[in-house]
């Protein structure tokens, strides 16, 4: 993922460790101008992503302008398809053109994405769903999105023009689901900052806030992330206790119930798993985390043309975008992938520790395999699902 930006790109110069430290899930962070950012999408991009929407589902597309949005029959043909000239139109009248799922049809925001997942599993911070992505395209001196609150993280880049965000703190601190606004009355903002092409803002889960373009049409792309909290943790250990699983007693809202039900309660929450099963059950988060990502299409010609020519004198490396975690469980080793996971009963822990570090290898170099036919299987069937990618021979 060398020619992808990462995580640490888009924050630099502040090191991973005092991110993760001092600001995600707590603290804004302003970072560039970074390299790059301005050619992750283009305005021909965004034409093409609209005109080929299939449907013109919010979910997908909207047109919205000072928190109004307009009706999707509004901008759609016959069909419920988006017409581009009709979505065009309203942003000439000052409306944003919100898209959503970008990462899904667009290769750059999706090695965007990806790329910024895998900065969080190498520092071993899960996320609780993948990285998604929405774009804004915004004409000058609008407001698309009054101040609000997401119930996730989001890395905002700057791709053109300009935005100046107003930023509050949180009303209510690590909130798990969207909701209105208690008090409309905000104040001063905390934070006034200028996004320009190139910039990155680091916004976590509750701040407050809106963007306003300024002299020119603004393009910023999202990266959106959603932690594994406490709460997460604690309903995945309580849901497997036996005696959590007991119904209530009669009488529970009795008043002269309630102290035998609160010393109930703190005997159960008291009993405190062990090591192990806590550490299990953070291995399965990360494991659910991957089950359900695919891998990203080769950039390398040829993935569509059958089966890989593996030899023993092929080049090969791990996909970093395959978001290769390697797990420790009492019983041996795992490495866990995008999609798919390598045991160490099945596969001698040997190969699974030399993956991890390794740089690009030939076939016959994989230590751990008894003959070069074990090795050539195991290669060919790890390009194929795509934790390895064949590079040009030596």
């Amino acid at each position: 993922m060398t020619d992808t930006l990462g995580l640490a790109d888009l924050i630099a110069p502040m090191p991973l460790d005092t991110f993760f430290g001092h600001h995600w899930d707590r603290e804004v962070l302003h970072s560039g101008p970074v390299p790059g950012v301005g050619e992750l999408i283009s305005c021909s991009d965004i034409e093409f992503l609209v005109a080929s929407l299939g449907h013109g589902d919010p979910d997908w597309i909207r047109l919205v302008k000072g928190g109004r949005s307009v009706e999707p029959g509004a901008f759609t043909t016959r069909d419920a398809s988006p017409s581009l000239p009709a979505v065009l139109a309203a942003v000439r009248e000052g409306y944003t053109l919100q898209l959503a799922k970008v990462q899904k049809r667009h290769p750059a925001a999706a090695r965007l994405c990806r790329a910024v997942e895998h900065g969080f599993l190498q520092n071993r911070v899960p996320l609780s769903r993948h990285a998604g992505s929405h774009l804004y395209l915004t004409p000058a001196g609008s407001v698309g999105l009054r101040p609000h609150y997401d119930d996730h993280s989001v890395l905002a880049l700057q791709v053109a023009g300009s935005k100046l965000w107003r930023i509050w703190a949180p009303e209510l601190e690590f909130p798990i689901e969207r909701g209105a606004l208690r008090n409309d009355r905000l104040g001063e903002p905390h934070l006034e900052v200028l996004l320009e092409p190139g910039h990155v803002l680091y916004v976590p889960r509750g701040w407050v806030h809106e963007a306003e373009c300024q002299e020119s049409t603004s393009i910023h792309l999202t990266v959106d992330l959603y932690p594994v909290t406490w709460l997460d943790l604690a309903t995945r250990v309580l849901r497997d206790r036996t005696e959590l699983r007991e119904a209530l007693p009669a009488g529970v809202w009795s008043p002269e119930s309630h102290g035998a039900l609160r010393e109930g309660l703190a005997d159960r929450l008291n009993r405190v798993p062990s090591v192990e099963s806590l550490g299990a059950t953070c291995n399965a988060f990360v494991e659910e985390f991957l089950q359900w990502i695919t891998p990203l299409p080769s950039q390398r010609p040829g993935s569509l043309a059958g089966r890989p020519d593996v030899r023993r004198t092929s080049v090969v490396r791990v996909r970093q975008d395959a978001l290769p975690v390697l797990l420790r469980y009492p019983g041996g080793l795992r490495m866990s992938f995008a999609g798919s996971g390598l045991e160490g009963s099945g596969v001698a822990e040997e190969v699974l520790r030399y993956l991890e570090t390794c740089g690009s290898f030939t076939v016959a170099e994989l230590p751990g395999c008894p003959t070069d036919e074990t090795r050539l299987k195991l290669v060919e069937g790890l390009v194929e699902r795509g934790l390895l990618e064949l590079l040009p021979e030596r």
